[in-house]
């Protein structure tokens, strides 16, 4: 359903504190760990989540434990001002410029999937201006989450695990976590629906969870957004991706490189504001389409990388790091997802003295983002030139 500007963690000294702290404060010590889950072996934690996540997809030393396979991308975004009436933020008014890197991906712990097994496709983006304003955002194609809590989400990563017998997971688990589940009824709806992806270019962006924001007279209205693809000359529908294209394993990154080669692609920034009846804590729930919009901005693609010396390698795309204004909602999934990513993050930066020698890294996966050899643009040309505009 992915910057980490924190440093990975030194080398613990926890031996010297339980040999320095008092006895009275082991209560404490109990207390924490019942919180933290060691009394609770039912109760969700990141580290279950981290663990089923490499469980279902493998260990791929050095990349992130679920959308792994992914290219960092660069550009900006420019705020309409139609926006600034929701939340304080400088972020949202009027011609106000923010760098952006941002990261494309396919869901999965496999990072060298095959584009077209993807069923849907992730947006990934750290905006920050030059007074140190940040958001960041991780967002699905899909329209809804399938599960509303933690607990389920856990419990569908558990029944998607892989058989052993058969290395694919068992559709009788699967069947039975749907039918005890009815929550997921929309988002496997969609996805009955939904085509395969064809490009990055032509897709859409939701936040799915719900947000609130406060302007500066202190009115709160809690929103999602998505970035919607703009037509322009470089991803209009028109411009179809080639047939050859949609066939290749990796023909998403490469129809975005080429996209890209002959000039920016664009989406636009929508909030949805929700009406009070609406279900703002549960992503499963889509809100009427006739709940008011606002066009807060655009985001325009300028430039792509390979991630592994890309400059989204290091970020950490927590959806509670947000600017002046936002604040997460109730929704189970937002906090629950900020401590996974960071438990994930965590065990990456532990590998980054490694991944120069991780076998299937992008330099060593060259195929995954080549261009075909008529093309004169490749992602590394675009790379060596990313930190233009």
């Amino acid at each position: 359903m992915s910057s980490d500007n924190a440093q990975p963690p030194k080398p613990s000294r926890s031996w010297l504190f339980f040999v320095c702290v008092p006895l009275p404060a082991l209560g404490l010590l109990a207390i924490f760990a019942l919180i933290g889950g060691a009394f609770t072996p039912d109760r969700p934690t990141p580290q279950k989540f981290v663990n089923q996540l490499e469980t279902n997809g493998g260990v791929h030393t050095g990349y992130r434990r679920n959308h792994a396979k992914g290219a960092c991308v660069m550009g900006y975004f420019e705020g309409s001002g139609e926006a600034a009436f929701l939340a304080a933020t400088p972020l949202l008014e009027h011609q106000h410029f923010s760098q952006v890197i941002g990261r494309v991906s396919l869901p999965g712990g496999n990072p060298h999937l095959a584009d077209d097994k993807a069923p849907l496709l992730s947006m990934a983006l750290q905006l920050r201006d030059e007074e140190g304003e940040e958001w960041r955002t991780a967002m699905l194609s899909a329209p809804v989450f399938p599960v509303a809590t933690p607990a389920a989400f856990l419990a569908q990563l558990q029944a998607a695990a892989p058989d052993p017998a058969t290395g694919k997971p068992d559709p009788q688990k699967l069947q039975a976590f749907f039918a005890a589940h009815p929550e997921t009824k929309n988002f496997l709806t969609w996805k009955a629906q939904a085509p395969k992806p064809k490009s990055f270019a032509l897709t859409r962006f939701n936040s799915l969870n719900s947000f609130n924001l406060s302007n500066r007279q202190g009115k709160i209205k809690t929103v999602r957004w998505s970035f919607i693809n703009r037509a322009n000359r470089a991803n209009t529908a028109e411009r179809e991706p080639q047939k050859a294209s949609l066939e290749g394993e990796n023909h998403l990154y490469q129809d975005l490189a080429s996209r890209l080669a002959e000039g920016k692609v664009q989406w636009n920034l929508q909030f949805q504001i929700a009406a009070p009846e609406d279900p703002v804590n549960d992503a499963t729930q889509p809100w009427p389409p006739e709940r008011k919009t606002v066009n807060a901005g655009q985001l325009v693609i300028t430039s792509m990388q390979a991630e592994d010396e890309g400059d989204c390698r290091d970020i950490n795309y927590d959806p509670t790091v947000l600017p002046t204004g936002f604040a997460p909602s109730a929704d189970p999934l937002l906090s629950a997802r900020s401590a996974v990513y960071a438990n994930a993050s965590r065990r990456r930066w532990q590998e980054q003295s490694h991944r120069s020698q991780a076998a299937g890294t992008i330099e060593n996966h060259s195929s995954a983002f080549s261009l075909n050899q008529n093309s004169s643009v490749t992602v590394t040309a675009i790379s060596e030139g990313s930190h233009h505009e």
